[in-house]
């Protein structure tokens, strides 16, 4: 249940679902984000921190850039799952 809780936490911020949305497509480094979000290195920064501190983020050094992709692939079935529901045709 815990996990299930940080998950939803991750999910609860437009900033921190536009960073799950964009790793979804591989890992990505601060600036990459920076550029698909359109919001400060410093407040991407401070997301990223948060996720990667209840274990839905890991990342990789590679010298003088950190790149970041989601620790556990099943949180893109939430996303999917969520998308359907609450983005899916308006026939539905």
């Amino acid at each position: 249940m815990a996990q299930a809780t940080q998950c939803l936490k991750a999910l609860g911020h437009p900033i921190r679902l536009g960073i799950l949305c964009a790793l979804k497509d591989g890992e990505c480094n601060v600036q990459q984000l920076e550029t698909m979000l359109g919001t400060s290195q410093s407040n991407i920064s401070q997301h990223l921190n948060q996720m990667k501190h209840r274990d839905i983020l890991v990342s990789r050094r590679e010298g003088n850039q950190v790149f970041y992709q989601v620790r556990d692939v099943r949180m893109f079935e939430l996303l999917n799952l969520l998308q359907t529901i609450y983005c899916g045709d308006d026939d539905a």
